[in-house]
């Protein structure tokens, strides 16, 4: 008897760490490996802060070229990019670039992945009118880019990358297992599952928690202000993604936390009130 009670513990406390797992990796397989990617990099093109960043990367870059922009030049592009970036085309350069570097995330060589926004002054020169003439056709190799990372290690993150599809389907499967059996093995299966509630909802508000340090720790090394502020604004996309992912499972937790003290309560009610007729 004892010892089925600590298998049933053992095995709970392990199907507890393996549902904290599943949200996580099966939310990083979909943005690395599916559509989700799209979904959270894509609005970004509207995002205030990508579109200064990104008028500042043009007028740094053409300047850089020896092609200097005059002060009203400037001021306009810094004005019209808001409006170029909310067009179909811009929009669709934008997804473009950002699936471009995620493929260079998963399969590029070295340690930097860049967006790189080349593409983008064509339409820019468009909205300008006669003021675009001021922008060259054809912006200098190697200069259009934005550095979002730029580690050695990145070639380690490559590896767990692709290991990611099976974690996804590994992980899911092995925390159901693990629950069911600790579940027939527990000798009081409500008391089982409310604990199994009560961890996981705590360990899903840690995973919360720690989602914002997480972003500081990926801006740290980042010296580039331009760079910085891209970084930024896709780190909170993605932060807001998962948090809203990780929602769900803490709300179930709680529930089913909640729902086994009230049986238990219900339960040692009912075991007082025999024991009184007795």
């Amino acid at each position: 008897m004892r010892g089925r009670h600590v298998a049933s513990g053992v095995l709970a406390l392990v199907a507890c760490l393996a549902v904290l797992a599943v949200v996580p990796v099966v939310w990083l397989n979909a943005q690395l490996h599916g559509t989700a990617y799209a979904d959270t990099v894509g609005p970004l093109a509207k995002d205030p802060s990508v579109q200064h960043a990104m008028a500042d990367r043009v007028v740094e870059t053409v300047a850089g070229g020896g092609e200097g922009l005059s002060p009203i030049v400037v001021d306009v592009v810094r004005e019209e990019i808001p409006a170029v970036m909310r067009t179909p085309a811009a929009s669709r350069i934008w997804l473009a670039a950002s699936l471009a570097a995620r493929e260079s995330l998963l399969t590029g060589n070295g340690g930097e992945v860049s967006v790189d926004i080349r593409e983008l002054v064509r339409p820019l020169a468009n909205r300008l009118g006669p003021a675009g003439s001021a922008l060259p056709s054809e912006l200098p190799d190697g200069m259009t880019s934005i550095v979002l990372v730029d580690v050695p290690a990145l070639a380690q993150v490559r590896t767990i990358a692709r290991m990611v599809p099976t974690l996804a389907y590994v992980v899911p499967v092995l925390a159901a297992g693990l629950l069911t059996l600790a579940l027939l093995t527990s000798l009081n299966r409500w008391r089982t599952l409310t604990v199994v509630g009560i961890v996981v909802a705590a360990g899903t508000l840690a995973e919360l928690l720690l989602i914002g340090p997480i972003q500081d720790s990926a801006l740290a090394g980042v010296d580039d202000d331009i760079s910085r502020a891209v970084l930024a604004a896709i780190a909170e996309a993605f932060a807001d993604s998962l948090r809203s992912a990780l929602i769900i499972p803490l709300v179930v937790a709680g529930v089913v936390a909640v729902a086994g003290l009230v049986s238990a309560h219900l339960a040692s009610r009912r075991a007082d009130e025999a024991d009184r007729i007795r």
